[in-house]
């Protein structure tokens, strides 16, 4: 048993990292897309997703995975999900190094880079059409908070249903959502890019 727990933490681990060649891909393609004038502003976008979202992860977005099961109420009161509020405390035990629990780590981890992913679907979205002070307030919003509130959203529909979590259809469902949130903004940052063009 120990060595199936082993597996599947390095398993989730090498995902993870594997998983951080994406941005590296989405930099390259949208250095690629953009002009030669805003590659270097397109690739400090990139790099700085990564910088601005991981701290507004730790310290918020994980608590909001954790204590916001079933919406946009937090169950801090509540004896069933009441406890999953103080996991995700950034001064908590469970968010440093502790050797009893390694999973906690890697699924932090593998969320983090879903919110990475998220900026980044954002960033593809408005390449040259966005300041970079605004996509990083944009992608701190989306990255940390708006897609990690539908995340438990869907695990806790799934279970209600008695689904199991690797059913295809809700893997599917949630990345739909997760693409569809991160894309939103394009519309509000283009429609005010075609004002500008009408002026």
């Amino acid at each position: 048993m120990m060595g199936d727990d082993i597996f599947i933490e390095n398993y989730y681990f090498v995902t993870v990292v594997f998983m951080w060649f994406l941005h590296v891909g989405f930099m390259c393609y949208e250095a690629g897309v953009s002009r030669r004038k805003n590659v270097m502003s397109t690739a400090i976008k990139n790099i700085m997703t990564i910088a601005v979202v991981t701290p507004a992860f730790y310290y918020a977005g994980w608590w909001t995975y954790l204590c916001m099961p079933e919406g946009f109420i937090p169950s801090v009161g509540d004896p069933l999900h009441g406890p999953e509020c103080t996991w995700g405390n950034p001064w908590g035990e469970l968010m440093g190094p502790n050797i009893g629990d390694h999973v906690m780590a890697v699924f932090w981890a593998a969320f983090l880079l879903f919110s990475w992913t998220t900026g980044s679907i954002m960033s593809g979205a408005t390449i040259e059409r966005i300041r970079v002070t605004a996509y990083l307030v944009l992608t701190v919003f989306l990255g940390a908070f708006v897609w990690i509130i539908g995340a438990p959203l869907g695990l806790e529909l799934a279970r209600l249903a008695g689904h199991p979590l690797r059913v295809p259809r809700f893997r599917r469902l949630g990345s739909g959502a997760r693409h569809c949130r991160a894309l939103r903004p394009r519309g509000v940052v283009q429609s005010g890019a075609a004002d500008r063009r009408v002026r």
